[in-house]
């Protein structure tokens, strides 16, 4: 099976990021994009306007053990990030308003077979 990168410049703003994965010292590898298909899901947009529709973001994971999202700035400066799957981000950076634009986000999992995994997208914040 043939696999892919998500994201080329995601791999630079993750070598920017110097701390270690969190519940073992194993390394996230690169899996399928079919693999990320069937074990995620993920809205492209969202729109943090409080209206009660979109207005927070994460992927959801299908199977496996969440461990943990960052979400990045197209500079590739650390935005938000959380260990717990019911953290969604809101569109802010401690507490102020981030602007229109898309954002590079990555999601740390184990899969059913016990394998540390890395895969990221992008999200365009609309306001």
């Amino acid at each position: 099976m043939k696999t892919y990168t998500l994201i080329p410049l995601l791999l630079f703003f993750l070598a920017c990021n110097t701390t270690k994965p969190t519940t073992s010292s194993a390394q996230p590898k690169n899996i399928s994009k079919d693999a990320v298909l069937d074990q995620i899901e993920c809205e492209n947009a969202f729109t943090p306007n409080n209206d009660g529709q979109n207005d927070s973001f994460i992927p959801v994971l299908k199977k496996g053990e969440f461990v943990e999202f960052k979400v990045y700035s197209r500079w590739g400066n650390l935005v938000y990030s959380t260990l717990s799957p019911s953290q969604k981000w809101d569109g802010k950076e401690k507490g102020k308003l981030c602007p229109n634009g898309v954002y590079t986000w990555s999601l740390e999992f184990i899969n059913e077979t016990n394998e540390r995994l890395l895969v990221g997208g992008q999200v365009t914040l609309i306001r």
